[in-house]
């Protein structure tokens, strides 16, 4: 399980970043996100990518699975390089699937052409 910076913007940190899109009225929720995220990631448990002003945090739920989540500054052709990187990222680390218990975050992936499933409880896309 790794960090990985791809081409990161000068200035944003990514705590900004993930802090910018919990909005101003949620800084307790995205204070306790940012801090799941360190201790997990201590524990081998998340990976991390930043590619320009987009920050993805993947949650190890099993070995090969990752529960992503996406936070952006950045214009639509950014945020698609973002995914692609982040896919690439994951499939070195050795994931194969990405599954969600939300809702969102599918949009872009369609976009791209992934083969997104979707599903009453969230979606998933195998991702080899």
């Amino acid at each position: 399980v790794s960090q990985s910076r791809s081409n990161p913007t000068e200035g944003l940190k990514p705590t900004d970043i993930i802090k910018g899109n919990f909005g101003p009225d949620k800084q307790k929720e995205a204070d306790d996100f940012i801090n799941k995220v360190e201790r997990l990631t201590r524990a081998n448990r998340v990976i991390t990518t930043r590619h320009n002003d987009t920050v993805i945090v993947g949650f190890v739920k099993r070995p090969g699975v990752l529960d992503p989540f996406f936070f952006s500054n950045d214009t639509p052709e950014k945020i698609d390089e973002a995914i692609t990187t982040g896919i690439e990222i994951a499939k070195k680390a050795g994931i194969t699937r990405l599954e969600s218990n939300t809702k969102g975050n599918v949009e872009p992936l369609k976009n791209l052409g992934y083969d997104v499933q979707e599903s009453d409880t969230g979606w998933s896309l195998d991702i080899m």
